[in-house]
């Protein structure tokens, strides 16, 4: 059986897992640009073919046709070329030796810990005790792995008031595609694949 994904529709609000996944493998083959990670710990993955941003603010600098956000979750990159792994801050590995180091930021984003163009060949979701976790691997071996943050889910929606729109919580991690569509994933057991335009791109 031959399975069809229509990239264009909109899907408000849905806990399907098998949906899920099915919308993940736009991500299949895909060649990293470059992942940054913010001050907040946020991991950024740009995927795909190269594009300039269309901010005249941003002129000069490029994105990746798909870009990948953490933005309530916590994150592991394992790097295969490397024999490493990074994690942030929630993820943090503990130990009574020094096994584990602290690196800056700046480090991690120029050190090529997964090897630049390389593609996507695996990817998949899976539900957690409080969210959809994520996990990709690439070509060269290495794999980035996404869990919602749980200190983020102890009180409810993350970021908002409890009596905000539901527009207006943070999702476990978002997907911007160049069909002019974000896969929202999260909080909780749920996810929206949305019209991007009406949403921040840049």
């Amino acid at each position: 059986m031959i399975e069809v994904v229509d990239l264009k529709e909109i899907r408000h609000e849905s806990q399907d897992l098998g949906d899920l996944r099915s919308l993940l493998k736009l991500l299949l083959g895909q060649p990293l640009c470059f992942f940054k990670v913010s001050y907040g710990d946020e991991l950024t993955l740009h995927l795909g073919a190269l594009r300039p941003y269309a901010s005249p603010k941003m002129r000069g600098k490029f994105k990746g046709s798909y870009i990948l956000t953490a933005r309530a979750s916590c994150w592991v990159v394992y790097s295969a070329p490397r024999s490493k792994l990074l994690a942030s801050e929630g993820m943090e590995v503990r130990s009574s030796t020094n096994v584990a180091t602290r690196l800056d930021i700046k480090d991690i984003e120029d050190e090529g810990y997964i090897t630049p163009g390389v593609p996507v060949v695996a990817v998949g979701a899976e539900r957690s005790g409080i969210g959809f976790l994520l996990q990709i691997t690439f070509a060269d071996g290495s794999t980035i792995m996404l869990l919602p943050n749980p200190e983020d889910s102890r009180d409810g929606p993350k970021g908002v008031d409890p009596g905000a729109p539901p527009d207006a919580e943070i999702a476990d991690w978002e997907l911007f595609t160049p069909h002019s569509r974000v896969l929202r994933v999260g909080p909780g057991h749920r996810w929206a694949y949305l019209d991007s335009n009406k949403r921040r791109t840049d």
